[in-house]
């Protein structure tokens, strides 16, 4: 099995990132691909607004910060 990583991001808030995204994920589900999706934004990531889910109360900053694995 092979996996592809695709990075989006942008210096600047309020481009698209989340909505690109969230819908290239949902694409990439409905062609049955395995997805993962990880926000490392440290300071506003809100990918999970998109999906309808609630903010965890870890972060990828709480690894870094904390040295403590997200579960």
């Amino acid at each position: 099995m092979s996996a592809t990583l695709w990075a989006i991001g942008s210096g600047k808030g309020g481009v698209g990132k989340t909505f690109m995204t969230s819908s290239l994920a949902i694409t990439l589900s409905r062609l049955n691909n395995r997805v993962l999706v990880i926000d490392l934004d440290t300071c506003g990531g809100n990918i999970h607004t998109v999906f309808g889910e609630s903010p965890t109360k870890k972060s990828i900053l709480s690894f870094f910060t904390e040295k403590i694995w997200i579960n």
